[in-house]
């Protein structure tokens, strides 16, 4: 029987959405849900397959100390994981450290106090070997969870601790297979939205620190965007798309089978919540709606028109002139008809002086004069398209005095 192994990271439970974190109590519950429905599928993958490990790579919790509702949820799967033979081996990340002197202990340690079966959590750096559920195999784990920068003299120091901490390791007991386990960032390494989140400015690593000849692979977490630096070294990635910056990434998690006497590798994709920001790259950067006497009916035609996958996170770029106002009540409920999850606006307000530099739009009259033209030419007399094109810039004229005055 070959090793099978389940590699995930930067599982964030209890996010909801970093542009937004104001949601209402039913939709943060659903975002909250969302996290914790990819680490189900996770589970269950693991569980159908017969994996004989889990890696949890850090950022377990988005929060230090998470709701009830999150622990509970987290607790349940790996005990669920722990009857079913499969290890989890977890390090803490960054969001799972304390961040000052003050409170030193947290609820993953609390839960690892209670002993879950086959959960082995490293909030210091350490090592664990274990058997594979046919008693044929052993990994060695080498844990080397989150460490601020700022414990340490300087960069020079933070990246020698590190690795002396690898090659102790590396030199206690024997294994098949050698598996560390960090949250760290790396070289050649793309950040993305775990930058947003930091509260202390990140240390590149080399590779080398953990790349040694001993070393089957490098779980790694810490970056959200699935990522294979190496051979040996890979970021799964996060589990759900925290921002719009997430918005075109696939989400998954990484399997990992003994093949020939090495650990082969499979990204095994997870369904996440849409995200969509209109306008689209092709279009411009947003929805011009400066020009607009009504730009709230403006919007809302022009999302008539669109096709939005329902329970999508929806942002709208719009160009707004000087004072021009947005009804978000109306949007909302031509939102809400098209089944969108949520939805926000990123206003962008053209200033005075780019107004009155920018090309004159075309005036409606002009349009309309145009359109009555075109309709009634050959059907009614010229007198007659004389006389309702008047009436028509009589009533225009009228419409737009009372824009004003609302």
């Amino acid at each position: 029987m070959s090793i099978k192994i389940v590699h995930t990271a930067d599982l964030h439970l209890g996010a909801t959405l970093l542009e937004t974190p104001f949601l209402n109590w039913e939709k943060r519950k659903a975002r909250v849900d969302d996290f914790l429905s990819n680490l189900k599928r996770i589970r269950d993958f693991a569980i159908r397959e017969k994996v004989d490990y889990l890696i949890i790579s850090g950022d377990i919790f988005h929060n230090l100390r998470p709701s009830g509702y999150v622990l509970s949820a987290f607790a349940e799967t790996i005990s669920t994981l722990g009857e079913n033979k499969v290890k989890t081996v977890a390090v803490a990340g960054n969001h799972d450290q304390p961040k000052t002197k003050t409170y030193t202990k947290t609820y993953l340690e609390a839960l690892k106090q209670a002993k879950p079966p086959n959960f082995f959590f490293f909030r210091k750096s350490g090592y664990v070997t274990l058997e594979n559920r046919e008693r044929n195999r052993k990994v060695k784990f080498i844990a080397l969870p989150y460490v601020s920068p700022v414990e340490f003299r300087d960069e020079r120091e933070y990246r020698k601790t590190i690795e002396e901490r690898v090659k102790q390791y590396l030199e206690k007991g024997e294994a098949d297979y050698v598996v560390v386990v960090a949250h760290f960032l790396v070289e050649g390494a793309r950040p993305g939205a775990e930058q947003k989140i930091m509260f202390m400015k990140d240390v590149k690593l080399n590779r080398g620190i953990f790349e040694k000849a001993d070393v089957d692979y490098v779980a790694m977490g810490h970056i959200h965007a699935c990522q294979k630096l190496s051979e040996k070294t890979v970021y799964p990635g996060s589990v759900e798309r925290i921002d719009f910056s997430e918005e075109k990434e696939e989400k998954g998690f990484i399997s990992l089978t003994e093949q020939n006497g090495e650990l082969a590798l499979k990204f095994q994709k997870l369904n996440c919540r849409p995200m969509l920001t209109l306008p689209s790259k092709g279009e411009g950067s947003y929805f011009q709606l400066h020009n607009s006497i009504n730009p709230s009916k403006a919007l809302i035609q022009t999302m008539s028109r669109r096709k939005v996958t329902e329970g999508s996170i929806v942002r709208l770029k719009c160009l707004l002139g000087p004072g021009q106002m947005l009804n978000l009540r109306e949007i909302n409920k031509a939102m809400t008809e098209k089944n969108i999850f949520y939805w926000f606006i990123k206003r962008e307000y053209l200033s005075p002086e780019k107004l009155e530099s920018s090309p004159e739009p075309e005036k409606i009259e002009v349009t309309f004069e145009d359109y009555v033209k075109k309709t009634l030419s050959g059907k009614a007399n010229p007198e007659v398209i004389e006389l309702v094109i008047k009436k028509g810039k009589e009533i225009i004229d009228k419409v737009r005095h009372v824009g004003d005055e609302l």
